[in-house]
């Protein structure tokens, strides 16, 4: 094809033009994804990976795609060794997320947490109040802490009352099945709760 030609061509070239060899591998390598042909894609952008940044957010993006949150993980801490990149809002929250993923509640609940020491643009803290806070809702809702999940829930509530009617009718939804998640709990516990006390209750009978 004219992509793997002209890579061809910028992989050869005297003197060597890095910015069009960079362009055309990522391009390439994204045109061998499309095809199925991932080995190649990586392959191709983990060659100048330790050097070039846009190969790096590029592999980021496909293990992200491909739902390989193990390697996405590990790009996106290469990434943050730049102290610039650790300090984003939109990093950490990728961050707190892909632990969730990878099934690490306590570092992701603890990601989650601080994110609200990362906001520093209008960007951020739209980001933040239309989907992250939302998300971490959820995720602590997943870990069985309903009451943690509501009280979140209930700030991108607070937040968007009189705003905007769609994100207000999602955190109800929500909401609503925290609730019924905690009474379930509780309909599951009381029979434990209360198996102690009615073998107390036989004992003192029998005795």
């Amino acid at each position: 094809t004219l992509l793997t030609q002209a890579l061809e061509y910028y992989q050869t070239l005297e003197p060597r033009d890095s910015a069009r060899l960079s362009q055309a591998t990522i391009l390439t390598a994204y045109h061998y994804w499309w095809k199925g042909e991932k080995s190649k894609a990586y392959g191709l952008l983990e060659n100048i990976a330790d050097t070039n940044k846009e190969a790096l957010w590029t592999l980021y993006a496909l293990t992200a795609k491909d739902y390989n949150f193990k390697a996405c993980y590990e790009y996106l801490c290469r990434i943050m060794e730049d102290e610039k990149e650790k300090e984003s809002f939109e990093n950490q929250q990728a961050l707190a997320t892909l632990n969730f993923y990878l099934n690490r509640p306590d570092e992701c609940e603890r990601l989650f947490d601080n994110l609200t020491r990362y906001i520093r643009t209008p960007q951020d803290s739209a980001l933040y109040w239309g989907r992250v806070l939302s998300n971490h809702a959820d995720i602590i809702s997943d870990y069985g802490k309903h009451d943690k999940a509501i009280q979140l829930q209930e700030q991108v509530l607070n937040h968007f009352i009189g705003k905007d009617s769609l994100r207000v009718s999602f955190a109800y939804g929500s909401l609503s099945r925290y609730h019924l998640l905690v009474a379930i709990s509780l309909s599951l516990a009381l029979p434990l709760i209360s198996q102690p006390l009615q073998v107390l209750h036989i004992s003192i009978q029998r005795s």
